[in-house]
Formats: structure tokens, sequence, C-alpha cells
């Protein structure tokens, strides 16, 4: 069985030997006595202990990570959303904006242009019925001259 000679994580080094090692260093010394063989095992137990709040606060370190990687995202997500909606809002209410110019240009245009044709048409009518009442003509037998020029005008 293998014990680690040196055990190197967070930055805490721990000093540990193989049994091998041990029995070399009693060796030397005889057999291991009572207090040695405590010694070791509170060692082993240290380790242990060590070792458990190592993987506790690694668990921790990976917990806080994935509550920050979650508020991230829902903050990510949160942003995109209302920045959707703030500009489809904006985009609409400059669609309806645009749209009332335009109709409202539109509308003023086309009265203009229909009072000006309507304008034509009187001045027109009123030219034929001033020429019939000079020339002594009956309606509807009146004849212009030079009907097609003034026709152009109209």
């Amino acid at each position: 069985k293998i014990e680690p000679t040196m055990v190197k994580d967070s930055g805490i080094d721990f000093e540990l030997k193989d049994e091998a090692s041990i029995d070399d260093d009693n060796s030397s010394f005889g057999s291991i006595d009572d207090e040695e063989s405590i010694t070791s095992q509170s060692s082993r137990d240290e380790l242990k202990e060590i070792q458990r709040l190592m993987r506790k606060e690694t668990k921790g370190v990976s917990v806080w990570r994935m509550v920050v990687l979650v508020a991230m995202l829902i903050i990510s997500v949160v942003a995109t959303v209302a920045t959707h909606r703030f500009l489809e809002e904006e985009e609409k209410s400059d669609f309806e904006g645009a749209y009332e110019q335009y109709a409202t240009t539109i509308i003023e245009s086309s009265s203009f242009n229909a009072r000006f044709i309507q304008d034509s048409y009187q001045t027109f009518g009123d030219y034929i019925t001033s020429y019939a009442l000079d020339e002594g003509l009956d309606w509807p037998y009146v004849t212009v001259p030079n009907f097609w020029k003034h026709g152009e005008n109209v």
C-alpha cells in the first residue's frame, strides 16, 4: 500500500510517506513503537480531514460558479427581451408617425389636385357657355372653334 509522499493542492503542502519508507526509517531504530504509530494515524486522519475540506470547498466554488453563470444568463436574457420590446415599440411608433405623415401628405395632395381639376372643368364649362350665348347657339348644338386647343389646358 502506497501513501502519497507529497500532496500539493490549493497552495497547502502535505508531507506523507509510504509504508516502505516508514519501515526503512524505523529499521535503523528497530521496530515501530506505539507513539510513532499514533502519530502516523493522526497524520492520516489530518490528511483525510483536509481532503474532505478541500472537496467541500471545491464543491462550494463549483456551486457559486453555476450560480454566477445562471445569473449572467438570466440577466442577458432579460436585457435582450427588454431591448427588443423597447425597440419594437419605438419602431412601431416611428412607423405610425411616418404613416400618418405620408397619409396626410397624400390626402392634401389629392384634395389639391381634385380642387384644381374641378376648377379647370368649371372654367372650361363657363367658356363654352359664354361662347354659346355670344353666338346665339342652342345647347347641345354648340361647336367651339379650336376645342382641342382649349381641352389640352383642362
